[in-house]
């Protein structure tokens, strides 16, 4: 009988417990009821404030018809919502990538400016300009084509000195051979 008055006992506190925690819960949502009273009245009233802006122009089945749009819709906006959320992802990435890219190419620069590769290109452009200012296109390209011309032709095996002194009576040869020899100086120099 005392177990048995126990198990009352204990389905009666039991009950207390689950009664307590449901007046609790209801206690809560009075509370949040009134709080959310005056501000949901907040929003009515601004809500109806900015319709009167709106005016004629508004149609409550204009509001019907695009809440049914987003109704029927929704999987499409939660995909965009998913391809949006992607390219964010994807633009995050390209930012960090293009950091590291942009530090990569940076270090590398600067080893070439400290080797000496950009003073190079340098002076290699002023050469460039000064041809391109004392010389026409036509000429450096004749002077191209004779030299392409000049290195198909095969010398003979054995070339004599006599055969290389009648060559200089030759005046394409002796002003070839000038312009040679003020080569040679200006590297020399």
């Amino acid at each position: 009988m005392d177990n048995e008055l126990a198990q009352i006992n204990q389905k009666l506190d039991y009950l207390m417990a689950q009664f307590e925690a449901q007046r609790e819960s209801q206690q809560a949502m009075r509370e949040l009821m009134d709080d959310a009273v005056p501000i949901v009245n907040h929003v009515i009233k601004l809500s109806i404030d900015e319709l009167a802006e709106v005016g004629n122009d508004f149609q409550l089945g204009d509001l019907l018809f695009l809440v049914k749009r987003l109704l029927r819709d929704t999987r499409l906006l939660v995909g965009l919502l998913d391809q949006l959320e992607s390219m964010a992802e994807l633009a995050e990435e390209g930012q960090r990538m293009g950091k590291r890219i942009f530090h990569q190419v940076t270090m590398e620069l600067d080893r070439l400016e400290r080797e000496g590769y950009f003073g190079f290109a340098r002076a290699g452009i002023k050469i460039a300009d000064r041809l391109v200012h004392d010389h026409k296109p036509e000429e450096l390209e004749a002077l191209g084509n004779r030299l392409a011309e000049a290195l198909k032709t095969e010398p003979p095996k054995k070339v004599s000195l006599f055969a290389l002194l009648k060559a200089m009576g030759d005046p394409k040869v002796r002003r070839g051979l000038y312009r040679s020899l003020n080569l040679l100086k200006a590297i020399g120099d």
